[in-house]
């Protein structure tokens, strides 16, 4: 895990550049709120606060490969992206990648890695346990 979010980490330091790279938190967040399923190669779109973020994954031998495009939410074309991520999220776990305010987009990667559940949260919440906590 350390090494996946070591990972993370540094595709996002590397592509987003001074504007808009984010810390990623793995835990001590509350469950993500109304999140929906993703199969592998299906585009996604999730507005979370002011931030709009647009992406697919893939299975590979890590678990869930994450490709995120994030652009301001009123850039509905994604034209002027803010920063462009690459993740390994393994399977079981999750990472939640903060937004503008306190809302996180929560990624969390199935047993298997055969699914994604996206969503958003709000980072102000007490966390709850989980079965990923």
């Amino acid at each position: 895990m350390i090494r996946t979010v070591a990972l993370a980490t540094l595709s996002i330091a590397l592509l987003a550049g001074a504007a808009g790279a984010a810390e990623i938190v793995t835990n001590g967040a509350t469950d993500a709120s109304a999140s929906h399923p993703i199969r592998p190669i299906e585009a996604f779109v999730e507005v979370v606060g002011q931030d709009r973020f647009a992406g697919y994954f893939v299975t590979d031998e890590h678990g869930c490969a994450v490709t995120l495009i994030r652009t301001a939410a009123n850039d509905e074309a994604l034209a002027h992206p803010i920063a462009k991520m690459a993740l390994i999220v393994q399977p079981s776990s999750r990472i939640d990648i903060p937004a503008s305010g306190s809302q996180a987009l929560r990624i969390a990667c199935a047993s298997g890695a055969a699914e994604l559940q996206i969503g958003t949260l709000d980072r102000n919440l007490p966390p709850r346990r989980t079965l990923l906590d």
